[in-house]
């Protein structure tokens, strides 16, 4: 199956703009067909898995007790 830009933004749970970023840091590749970018379901999984969280890490609560 294959996914539109907005599509696949839905699909990841993030904006097109988010996702365009992601395009062109080369963390996800597209196919063009036509004039249309499109993705498929296995390169968006494979997005899914791999992708670093967002925000900063999380602090151990052992560096609050010093």
């Amino acid at each position: 199956m294959l996914y539109s830009t907005k599509e696949a933004a839905l699909y990841l749970g993030i904006s097109v703009d988010a996702l365009k970023y992601h395009i062109y840091q080369g963390n996800i590749t597209p196919q063009k067909v036509g004039h249309s970018l499109v993705f498929t379901q296995d390169e968006l999984e494979h997005f899914k898995v791999n992708r670093r969280p967002q925000g900063r890490p999380k602090q151990s609560k052992e560096k609050d007790n010093e």
